[in-house]
């Protein structure tokens, strides 16, 4: 018994690390349609297997060209050291994308939750129960969705922020390295610039300092480097200079965001309460509301809050709705 309380977080990343594994192998399909058609209906096109791309989905046409390429380029080079490795097999290379994806997704939540764990009072039994072994994660990471590897990437980035709030190592390598991730994260998902600009505006109203706004210039400016490359990669494959950015946020404002249909505010408070492990979701909801209220000002408030208002008050929303949707079925 003295064992297991000893090492118990050990023993539940053991268990996590598993459970992400037998996700990775027996996940099938996915979740989004955006997953396909977004993620690897592109690297099918850079492995030679669709030419149909420009023509069949609009979002790659002359018409549109809404959509990032860094992502799927990172998949292309991991398949393409597969098949220098003789692994040929596409299932296999769904696999190990998923496996890759799952592996990352957990390391990065253990290092966070183990930099943050006493400030936030959660170095408890319970609490890594929840963060380490609750389904949804093992699901969620097995996927190669923009979702999950954006904010992987981001949650990094947040790592190494909370790495110079806590003044540990050095400011100019934190720095980069944040850059670096947090740009990824934002080519790979463009609505992770919200969570970026409500992070800068954190560290400038209430950490502010002539060290951290140094910090926030390097951040700034390894941020723009990625981004241009995310430029690069995105003309690479459009044939031409594309910033697909801009077009995004132009032709999803303009017209194709609603027309993919739209919910009421509210939408996501019901669907999460009804859909997502009730009557855990009551505790994971009312969690939040007092996070939010008891700390208004701390960096996990300022960057989350925000997002999940702008998120409520578009009308298009459809996670939930297709999680519910499988549930019928």
């Amino acid at each position: 018994m003295k064992f297991l309380e000893k090492n118990n977080f050990f023993i539940l990343i053991i268990i996590g690390a598993l459970l992400h594994i037998v996700s990775a192998i027996y996940s099938v399909g996915f979740y989004n349609m955006d997953e396909q058609f977004q993620i690897l209906g592109p690297v099918e096109y850079l492995l030679g297997i669709n030419n149909q791309l420009f023509t069949e989905i609009w979002e790659f046409t002359d018409a549109g060209r809404i959509r990032p390429w860094f992502q799927s380029y990172l998949y292309y080079f991991i398949i393409e050291i597969l098949k220098f490795l003789e692994i040929n097999d596409p299932f296999s290379w769904a696999f190990i994308l998923r496996l890759l994806n799952s592996i990352f997704g957990f390391i990065v939540i253990i290092l966070f939750y183990n930099l943050i764990k006493d400030d936030y009072k959660i170095n408890n039994i319970f609490s890594k129960i929840v963060i380490l072994l609750f389904w949804f994660y093992p699901i969620i990471h097995s996927r190669t969705s923009s979702e999950n590897l954006g904010f992987s990437f981001f949650l990094l980035g947040l790592f190494f922020v909370f790495y110079i709030y806590k003044n540990k190592g050095n400011i100019i390598l934190n720095s980069i390295l944040i850059g670096i991730f947090l740009g990824i994260s934002i080519i790979i998902r463009y609505h992770f610039i919200i969570f970026v600009l409500a992070l800068f505006l954190h560290m400038l109203l209430f950490r502010f300092s002539l060290k951290n706004l140094y910090a926030s210039l390097v951040i700034f400016i390894f941020i723009c480097c990625i981004f241009i490359f995310g430029i690069f990669l995105d003309s690479l494959a459009y044939g031409e200079v594309n910033f697909t950015i801009i077009n995004y946020f132009k032709i999803n404002n303009d017209h194709a965001f609603a027309s993919f249909g739209e919910e009421p505010v509210w939408y996501y408070l019901i669907e999460t309460l009804l859909n997502f492990s009730f009557p855990i979701s009551f505790f994971i909801i009312f969690s939040m509301t007092v996070f939010f209220y008891t700390k208004p000002k701390d960096i996990l408030t300022f960057i989350s809050l925000p997002y999940l208002i702008i998120l409520t008050m578009l009308t298009h929303k459809e996670l939930l709705k297709l999680i519910a949707e499988e549930k019928k079925h």
